[in-house]
């Protein structure tokens, strides 16, 4: 079933705000309007600011109630881990078109 951007934005504000998480953003097929039942959820989060006692959970238990929350498979990348100091071409097109392409879905 695909999500609608709405459906979505319910479905993680409580959790993001549970884990005190600064920022979510989706990119990929949700952001661009493109998703199909195969899609998966892409986001994009921001843990500047988080507080230390989460920043760690980020890639345990918030990306599992996360997938949980949205019922779907989901990527989950670090808006900090894009600013590498040297990316490589791949690299930066990709943060390239993530940037572009971003679309908020909550913030606190």
């Amino acid at each position: 079933m695909v999500l609608t951007v709405k459906e979505i934005e319910q479905r993680v504000k409580p959790v993001a705000e549970k884990y005190e998480v600064p920022v979510v953003y989706i990119f990929g097929s949700y952001a661009r309007n493109e998703a199909t039942n195969e899609s998966d959820i892409d986001f994009l989060v921001g843990t500047e600011g988080m507080p230390e006692k989460y920043r760690w959970l980020v890639y345990s238990d918030f990306f599992e109630e996360l997938k949980k929350a949205v019922d779907h498979e989901i990527d989950l990348v670090e808006i900090e881990a894009l600013a590498n100091t040297n990316p490589t071409t791949i690299q930066k097109n990709f943060t390239k078109q993530v940037m572009e392409e971003r679309l908020k879905i909550f913030e606190k």
